[in-house]
């Protein structure tokens, strides 16, 4: 995984997630942890995804890009600004985390992972990696500089974040 040193998020992208957070649809989002049935927290994740697709995503792409020297996160395979080529991951899923969910961050930039790729033109099979790979799991480890958050590995198998 490559080692990243995050910046601050850009000023107008910024301005976005500001305004988005003062709205009464975000406030009456309810934290997915906090959700016991699946379909809700679902539904909440759900949610926020709505509220990140609200982003300016090719701003956010260019500034992550450039902290991560136009490498994917994981793999640091060349990867370049265009949304058919690169994804905007979240370190800490959406449905982990209401705080993080418009936090730059946490965010990273990533390629397909394989999941640009027709199974069936593979005769059914594919490798995904990446993104595409982890899906709705958490990320173990600290390779993000300045990065609010210290992850860490418990006995219990669970990740809980801490404030720096």
């Amino acid at each position: 995984m490559l080692y990243i040193e995050k910046n601050e998020c850009p000023g107008e992208v910024a301005d976005d997630i500001q305004a988005i957070k003062e709205t009464d649809a975000w406030k009456n989002t309810p934290e997915p942890l906090n959700q016991v049935l699946p379909e809700e927290r679902s539904k909440t994740t759900r949610e926020l995804r709505n509220f990140f697709d609200q982003l300016k995503k090719d701003k956010i792409r260019e500034a992550l890009l450039i902290e991560q020297h136009y490498l994917c996160a994981y793999c640091m395979s060349s990867i370049e600004n265009n949304p058919l080529h690169t994804t905007i991951e979240h370190w800490l899923p959406l449905s982990k985390s209401k705080e993080t969910a418009l936090d730059y961050q946490n965010f990273l930039a990533t390629c397909k992972g394989g999941s640009d790729i027709d199974a069936s033109a593979l005769k059914g099979t594919r490798l995904l990696c990446c993104d595409a790979n982890k899906g709705d799991n958490e990320v173990v480890g600290n390779h993000i500089k300045n990065y609010r958050y210290r992850c860490v590995w418990r006995k219990a198998r669970r990740i809980n974040r801490f404030r720096s």
